[in-house]
């Protein structure tokens, strides 16, 4: 039961970061169900806080810089700048292809044989029929 987690022995903290990290979760969650036991109490949906000593910058306040101060966050910040670059340009070349085979596909359209080409009395079928009979094949009786 002797859990300490980031700056836990610094005078200077005085706050804490939300952990959303999935791997360290589950040492969180051993952590709570250890108090639960030991010290008879109950924690159904606990929030897991890592005590820092730079917290204040990453609630919005900048340093005297003008910059955010805290790695973690801005390790974030640059994760998320990244996968939406990634995101954007993958969804950029995927809307190129769709209107290079929309644009292809509809260049097509209407160069096929038309219905109205057709010869349909014009032409008949060989059909091996003696020479008498072809001739009276349109003949009305």
């Amino acid at each position: 039961s002797d859990f300490r987690c980031g700056s836990w022995g610094s005078a200077s903290a005085h706050a804490g970061l939300r952990e959303v990290d999935e791997s360290n979760l589950k040492f969180y969650r051993l952590a709570v169900q250890q108090a639960e036991s030991m010290y008879d109490i109950m924690a159904p949906h606990p929030i897991f806080l890592e005590w820092t000593t730079d917290a204040s910058a990453t609630s919005g306040a900048l340093s005297s810089t003008g910059k955010i101060t805290n790695t973690k966050v801005n390790s974030w910040h640059d994760m998320g700048f990244k996968n939406f670059l990634f995101f954007s340009a993958t969804n950029l070349i995927f809307d190129i292809f769709c209107v290079l085979l929309a644009s292809a596909r509809f260049a097509w359209l209407g160069r096929s044989n038309s219905a109205y080409d057709m010869q349909i009395l014009d032409d008949v079928p060989n059909q091996n029929l003696p020479t008498d009979m072809s001739a009276k094949m349109y003949a009305a009786a």
